[in-house]
């Protein structure tokens, strides 16, 4: 991608892009910026390996319903459980790892701070690139600051106790 693209492109950002915190902008590495699923589908529970297909998971509270549609920012890319399997890992609160449903998955391409710049990726003006300028990433990667795109409908609630 031609740098002298993104400098033009992001200094004609649109107005209706969500705005990000005051504040510096964190780095892609700090808001585990994960690219695309190698086999391009959008990031979700169905393909996380960390989920059970019992609609719970490995590393939330059992007691969490978690269907096939959610997602959360400690996605892993895999095949997921059949059956739960004790572990000793302290479940992590689903406020911390961000856990909401996801109808179609999570993407760049579909967060409020993404600003396409070429088929495969563009500017994620929710981060920086470290010099000022914003992060650039893939169309299907995802982060943890991922904001999805609403068009008149409300926010999707976090994922509750069964």
């Amino acid at each position: 991608m031609d740098p002298r693209l993104l400098v033009a492109i992001s200094s004609s950002a649109p107005s209706d892009r969500a705005t990000a915190p005051p504040g510096p902008a964190p780095m892609l590495a700090q808001v585990a910026y994960e690219p695309p699923n190698p086999n391009g589908e959008p990031k979700a529970c169905a393909n996380c390996f960390l989920w059970v297909r019992s609609a719970s998971c490995l590393i939330h509270d059992r007691k969490i319903r978690v269907g096939a549609q959610a997602w959360c920012s400690h996605h892993i890319f895999g095949q997921p459980h059949n059956d739960w399997e004790p572990h000793n890992i302290r479940p992590v609160d689903p406020k911390l790892s961000g856990l909401r449903r996801a109808p179609g998955g999570v993407a760049c391409d579909g967060c409020t701070f993404y600003e396409p710049v070429a088929l495969e990726g563009g500017l994620c003006f929710g981060t920086t690139d470290g010099a000022g300028g914003p992060g650039r990433v893939e169309a299907k990667g995802a982060c943890a600051r991922h904001t999805p795109i609403r068009i008149g409908m409300p926010s999707a609630p976090p994922m509750e106790p069964r």
